[in-house]
């Protein structure tokens, strides 16, 4: 790796020197200092992220970065000091790579023309991407960079870097006074980076900058600088996706509508979906880590229902009934933010589309007490109880019935004609599993009783009555109606849409 010698301070004022016979030498008369910068604005990005949703998060974020190639995903944090996040993540849980953060001298709605950034270019650091960046020809390789801030996005083209010291604090300072101090600070720049440098991207005097200062531990005392050029985009396209829900929304899901002949169309979901069968399902005291996949029968139970009971498009009234304000949030490791592992952001769940696609790890956020009546159904020795379903029938206008005896309940759901259907919590002995586990009844008829089983592998054979399930699509079950009445099944709560009242 080729490296830039390092430069003390007692030297400054030789390379000042230096720097102002450049400049007399190669440039004309200072005579414009207000002149400004070509204004050139690029197409809007294709993406975008939630600065409101983001400040709920953490009020610290102001910015967010992003290579192209997504190998830098890392949002901007400031605070009133610059010692707090190089020690420090998001969680405010010790770590030597902290965070990336705006000086906290800087303006935090990005008005200034130079930003200066520091950040970590260790292993797993934000950006060590860059770490390279000083090796031969790096720069002219290196990928697009992408700021967003909340008052507008730009390109960030990196145009040069060197190494210093970590005492150094005034070749790296850019003078955007005037016109003058601007070619003076470039110019010592230029002489600094000696071949890291990139020719076609060098700013001019009114373009935005700025300035990383990396380093690769607190302890080195030397670091990188790397300086950069911003170029505004326009606003951001009409298609753009939030980047927030890239990750989860990419993830490829067997839950959907399907047709079962003779009964209808029904939402079917299943715990151990792979969009979210290995997230995180606890509350917040628990000493346990257990996945949904293998607990989430419940909250998934109750998506079912819900999510046949009720039009889609009033699904994100949920929402107004969290207790956070940040209404129900996940991530691609854990059904909230309890057992988060911190290092990506939330997922906002707002839209009909996001509500109906997630709504069984929303029902678990739900049940670890993010609800308005701080109400924590999922506990560590019994699983996921029941008890919010009165919660959510008071959210959505449904009606609840209860009942312990099988005929009763499977005469209900023969009655209403798939306007109703059973949660039913089945026992050991039962066709379903070998302890407890939560199945839906969503239809029944004089000869058969109609199933959504939450847990898609479940393998029935190996209950004695087991045989008799006809499996019609995978989660989807048809049970004669004499093994229904008798299969150690109980209790059962029937949900229904209230009918409208008469005015």
């Amino acid at each position: 790796m080729t490296k830039t010698k390092v430069s003390p301070n007692r030297f400054a004022w030789l390379r000042r020197l230096l720097c102002i016979s450049l400049i007399v030498f190669m440039l004309p008369a200072y005579a414009e200092e207000n002149s400004q910068g070509a204004e050139n604005v690029l197409p809007g990005l294709d993406f975008f992220v939630d600065f409101t949703f983001l400040k709920n998060v953490n009020r610290n974020i102001v910015a967010w970065l992003r290579m192209e190639d997504g190998t830098i995903e890392s949002p901007v944090y400031q605070t009133d000091d610059n010692v707090y996040y190089t020690k420090r993540t998001r969680t405010t849980s010790a770590d030597s790579n902290g965070e990336l953060f705006l000086d906290c001298a800087s303006d935090a709605s990005f008005k200034e023309d130079v930003w200066y950034f520091y950040g970590s270019i260790a292993k797993e650091g934000q950006l060590y991407p860059m770490n390279g960046l000083l090796e031969e020809g790096a720069l002219q390789a290196f990928p697009g960079l992408v700021l967003m801030t909340p008052k507008g996005d730009y390109r960030v083209e990196v145009f040069a870097g060197y190494q210093t010291n970590t005492k150094d604090e005034t070749s790296w300072r850019i003078n955007t006074e005037n016109k003058y101090q601007f070619d003076l600070s470039m110019a010592e720049i230029r002489t600094l980076a000696g071949e890291h440098l990139r020719e076609d991207c060098w700013p001019e005097y009114g373009d935005k900058l700025l300035v990383f200062n990396t380093r690769k531990s607190n302890k080195v005392r030397v670091r990188n600088v790397y300086f950069a050029k911003l170029t505004p985009c326009a606003q951001r396209a009409e298609n753009a996706v939030d980047l927030n829900k890239v990750e989860m929304d990419g993830r490829e899901t067997e839950n959907g509508y399907v047709d079962i002949e003779g009964v209808g169309r029904y939402m079917v979901y299943a715990q151990d979906d792979p969009l979210w069968e290995h997230l995180r399902f606890e509350t917040s005291g628990s000493s346990k880590v257990r996945r949904f996949g293998q607990g989430g029968c419940g909250p998934t139970a109750a998506a079912i229902a819900i999510a046949n009971l009720v039009p889609p498009e009033e699904l994100p009234v949920m929402g107004y009934y969290a207790e956070d304000l940040a209404g129900f949030t996940f991530c691609s490791c854990s059904v909230n933010t309890y057992r988060c592992n911190q290092t990506h952001v939330q997922y906002h769940a707002q839209t009909q589309e996001e509500f109906l696609r997630y709504l069984p790890i929303i029902m678990g956020n739900f049940t670890t007490g993010n609800n308005e009546w701080h109400r924590v159904s999922r506990t560590e020795g019994r699983g996921t109880s029941m008890d919010y379903l009165e919660d959510l029938c008071l959210i959505f206008d449904l009606k609840m019935s209860f009942t312990r005896y099988a005929p009763d309940a499977l005469e209900m759901v023969k009655e209403g004609k798939g306007s109703r259907i059973a949660l039913c919590s089945a026992v050991r002995g039962s066709p379903f599993t070998g302890s407890s586990h939560f199945v839906v009844m969503i239809y029944a008829d004089d000869e058969y009783a109609y199933y959504i089983d939450p847990f898609r592998g479940n393998d029935y054979e190996k209950y004695p009555k087991g045989k008799n399930i006809e499996v019609l699509q995978p989660g989807v079950l048809k049970i004669p109606m004499h093994i229904a009445r008798d299969m150690d099944v109980s209790p059962y709560y029937i949900l229904e849409r209230a009918e409208p009242e008469n005015p």
